[in-house]
């Protein structure tokens, strides 16, 4: 993807039920071109397309890891004094030995599954009601917001600019 730098995330939210929203963040030609290459297929859309790239100091403190093709590592020990590119040590979820990597989190020189990076911050979705006076009300269940909008007549309070918008935050 010729822009690819310039997406600065790609977020997928699934609802339990097949159905998935897609949000992508960075500039207006990025945003077009990843759409594009999403429409006809060229592009993974999976939860670890966009990766983030490998910290070794991070990964010392215990932040989480994943593989290339998404499987859960565990960082076991960094040996400054191992030749490269034998220094970091991790364990794979499903692999039956730990394995080595290069102080980049590289398996080997080329692009490969085992290529370890840092996992996605886990993420929450709340629903947020706005109203007329400047205040909102915040709710963790969609549902739940409609109900809050909702005066006792059923119909939203006159008051209202917007019910459940839905706001992603860290978990």
């Amino acid at each position: 993807m010729k822009y690819s730098q310039e997406i600065h995330s790609l977020t997928r939210i699934a609802d339990g039920e097949n159905n998935s929203t897609l949000t992508i963040r960075g500039s207006d030609r990025a945003i077009t071109e990843a759409r594009t290459l999403i429409m006809v297929g060229r592009v993974d859309v999976s939860p670890y397309a966009v990766r983030i790239p490998f910290d070794l100091e991070a990964a010392k403190r215990g932040d989480a890891l994943v593989t290339r093709d998404g499987r859960k590592a565990r960082f076991i020990a960094h040996t400054p004094e191992a030749r490269e590119p034998s220094r970091v040590v991790a364990f794979v979820e499903g692999a039956p030995n730990i394995t080595t990597y290069a102080e980049n989190g590289r398996y080997c020189t080329i692009d490969h599954t085992h290529d370890l990076f840092m996992a996605p911050k886990p993420k929450r979705t709340i629903y947020v009601n706005l109203y007329s006076d400047g205040t909102y009300h915040r709710h963790e269940v969609e549902q739940a917001a409609i109900d809050g909008a909702t005066n006792c007549l059923g119909s939203i309070a006159a008051n209202t600019i917007a019910v459940a918008v839905p706001i992603e935050i860290d978990a």
